[in-house]
């Protein structure tokens, strides 16, 4: 049987408070990143969770390990293991997903900017030809 998890972790971002949302599923783990402005309250919180939630845009999925719970591990060990982990990326799971995700943002962003241009200098050409077409014709 597999569980969907989810948490939420808001804190101060000065000068915005910044909602984490994770939620891990079938191996799979993803993010996403809010900003509320003031500090939100309880009931400000549980309005947007209800009314809002589903236009939340969460990071592409990232494969997790699962250890399982079962297997014990000698605490150096465990220590040494998560020490090496650490060394390996910077910071949690969560912003390592959010980095990602902005990584494909700005790809996205760079492509459509770059067709964008392109246009604009298609226009730009085509005006100077058609002027160009009207000065020769004496208008």
């Amino acid at each position: 049987m597999e569980r969907i998890e989810g948490s939420c972790t808001v804190y101060f971002d000065a000068p915005f408070w910044v909602g984490v949302f994770e939620c891990s599923y079938m191996g799979t783990y993803q993010v996403a990143r809010v900003v509320f402005g003031a500090e939100p309250t309880p009931q400000e919180f549980l309005d947007f969770l209800v009314n809002q939630y589903d236009r939340i845009h969460f990071s592409t999925p990232l494969e997790v390990q699962n250890i399982s719970p079962d297997t014990k591990m000698n605490v150096k060990r465990a220590i040494r293991k998560v020490k090496k982990e650490t060394v390996k990326g910077i910071g949690t799971a969560s912003q390592l997903a959010l980095k990602k995700q902005r990584e494909e943002i700005a790809v996205t962003r760079k492509a459509s900017n770059k067709v964008r241009r392109e246009g604009q200098l298609e226009r730009k050409f085509l005006l100077r030809q058609e002027k160009r077409k009207e000065a020769k014709r004496g208008k």
